[in-house]
């Protein structure tokens, strides 16, 4: 539950917790790219909140897609092995072709 810190008049601060926070990105040829946010939260240890950003191209209107993930820590390091196995078994069925598209249907 929330306990008002300040009050000032009508105007009450509420504290809504600390992070630790790590942010990066990788771009793509094709003038957009990924970013991730990757937050743990210091009152619940073990709660992490990983958001993942496709931002589009220079000029394009639509600037992709978003997802937050709230993981735990085994949680976390099973995304990689999980993402990593579905698109190799993706490539190796022909489903993608190597570059990441999807195969043309038979």
């Amino acid at each position: 539950m929330k306990r008002a810190v300040k009050r000032v008049g009508r105007i009450q601060y509420e504290p809504e917790g600390s992070d630790r926070r790590a942010t990066g990105s990788v771009s793509l040829r094709s003038g957009g790219w990924w970013s991730a946010d990757l937050i743990v939260s210091i009152r619940r240890e073990g709660e992490i909140l990983l958001t993942i950003h496709r931002h589009g191209a220079p000029g394009q209107e639509d600037d992709g897609a978003s997802v937050d993930l709230c993981l735990g820590h085994n949680d976390l390091e099973a995304l990689p092995v999980l993402l990593s196995g579905v698109i190799a078994q993706a490539r190796r069925d022909g489903v993608l072709t190597r570059r990441g598209r999807a195969a043309p249907k038979r």
